[in-house]
């Protein structure tokens, strides 16, 4: 079959390969190639996902990460790169090896531990034309530095990595945070970013490697706010942000809103917000997003996102305090009129709260109780743009 493969090589534009090991996902790249040694010129989209992350690292060929260096040249055309996180699947830098990629995904479904920032930086460096980029891990906790300009070299590399780096076309961009996902946001500069996705979700894994349910502290709180601060900074293009079982505090809401009193939010200008799965308090941290914050309207000149949604979102907010922030925003607002889509988890919002938000020109959708797609368990099937979480 392999054999087959590598004698239709000029009509294979998408390939995906599952493997238990990196070392077999290797042979298998490796195997349709040297059946047929030549340039796959069709091939658009590349997706290999690898079960098992054996401890250690060894450089026999042929493991991903080697077979992958010394391919991707072959693949001139490749437009969409998805592979693993693991350390034994992510090929060393080389500058031409990704300068045609638009799409990358880092799948941490099957990673045990927190993925090398070092080398996801080092092949982020040669990726001019990326658009998309999409990483996540149900790990969380970070294990390198970031304070300096460098992050230090692996064992594959000679160098230290500089950061931070421009990514002059990325526009979409959706990460797990806490851990490696809001690490990056430390090392890149996104400033045509347009869509941001936060995704806190860890899935039935990450109880059976840690035999603890996934909790917020404030130290994992006050990181995310302090990468999404920089992210304001850095990328004013921004119009979308969606957060899944992401916990901030109300001084973190207070400060994308209203801004502070010593740094102004360049988030006031979000036009969608969307939250999914967030309850009232996880462990440490109680949601901020309240009706005490949206009873704040009017606060200097400040308005909401053109479009909210609050799917699966049991924390306490009511009618009344929507409908005070969104006809205290309507008087500051003549474009185009404002959205909000609720499911029936936002118990607080009647029947009689959504014909006043009608009335005063708010577009209301009563979403289905339909179950998001979880990460985890997409397979090759990964969007990497996260389109379905934004309203």
């Amino acid at each position: 079959m392999l054999y087959a493969l590598g004698g239709h090589r000029s009509q294979i534009n998408r390939l995906e390969i599952s493997a238990q090991t990196a070392l077999a996902a290797g042979r298998i790249i490796s195997t349709i190639y040297f059946f047929a040694p030549s340039t796959f010129t069709e091939l658009k989209t590349l997706s290999v996902i690898v079960e098992e992350d054996p401890n250690g690292y060894s450089t026999i060929w042929p493991q991903l990460d080697l077979t992958l260096h010394r391919l991707l040249p072959s693949f001139p055309n490749l437009h969409t790169m998805s592979i693993p996180t693991q350390f034994t699947c992510i090929p060393e830098i080389k500058a031409y090896s990704f300068s045609h990629l638009h799409t990358l995904i880092f799948d941490g479904a099957m990673e045990e531990e927190e993925p090398s920032m070092a080398l996801i930086v080092g092949i982020l460096h040669h990726t001019p034309l990326l658009e998309t980029l999409w990483l996540k891990s149900i790990s969380r906790e970070t294990s390198i530095n970031l304070a300096g300009a460098t992050i230090p070299r692996t064992i594959k590399t000679t160098e230290d990595v500089p950061i931070p780096l421009s990514l002059p076309r990325l526009t979409c961009l959706a990460i797990t945070a806490p851990g490696a996902g809001s690490d990056l946001l430390f090392c890149i500069e996104a400033p045509a970013l347009m869509d941001l996705h936060l995704d806190g979700s860890r899935g039935p894994r990450y109880h059976e490697l840690t035999g603890d349910d996934f909790f917020w502290s404030q130290s994992d709180s006050n990181c995310v706010a302090d990468s999404l601060k920089r992210v304001a900074r850095k990328s004013p293009e921004l119009a979308r942000l969606a957060l899944t079982s992401v916990y901030r505090d109300e001084d973190t809401w207070q400060w994308v809103f209203f801004g502070s009193e010593t740094e102004e939010s360049n988030l006031r200008n979000l036009e969608s917000l969307s939250l999914w799965d967030l309850g009232s308090t996880s462990r440490e941290v109680t949601s901020g997003f309240n009706d005490d914050l949206l009873f704040q309207w009017p606060k200097s000149s400040s308005v909401l996102p053109q479009k909210i949604s609050l799917r699966r979102c049991t924390f306490p907010i009511t009618g009344p305090a929507l409908l005070h922030a969104y006809t205290s925003s309507i008087r500051h607002k003549v474009t185009a009129p404002y959205m909000v889509g609720i499911d029936s988890s936002c118990t607080g919002i009647t029947e009689y709260h959504v014909e006043l938000l009608s009335e005063a020109g708010v577009v209301v959708n009563i979403c289905d109780d339909d179950e998001q797609s979880e990460w985890w368990n997409q397979g090759h099937q990964i969007d990497a743009s996260d389109s379905s979480v934004y309203f």
